[in-house]
């Protein structure tokens, strides 16, 4: 798992958000599905992933989602 966090503006707020989000690997293992399946979930569009450098991240919001519609 990796928490991102994000900050708004410095001069406005000192707001920080804590943001988990989960690798491919944590993903697929939480789900207990293939690392492959992953892939074409995000490939398909039915599973939403974002990127942070070289690695693909998957927010944890949306591993629930994609749990309590059944999908995986």
């Amino acid at each position: 798992m990796t928490t991102v966090f994000a900050s708004g503006n410095d001069n406005i707020h000192h707001n920080t958000v804590d943001f988990q989000a989960f690798s491919i690997d944590d993903t697929a293992k939480r789900l207990a599905v293939s690392s492959r399946h992953i892939h074409r979930l995000i490939k398909s569009k039915r599973l939403r992933s974002f990127t942070v450098g070289r690695r693909r991240l998957i927010a944890a919001n949306d591993v629930l989602d994609l749990y309590f519609q059944g999908v995986a």
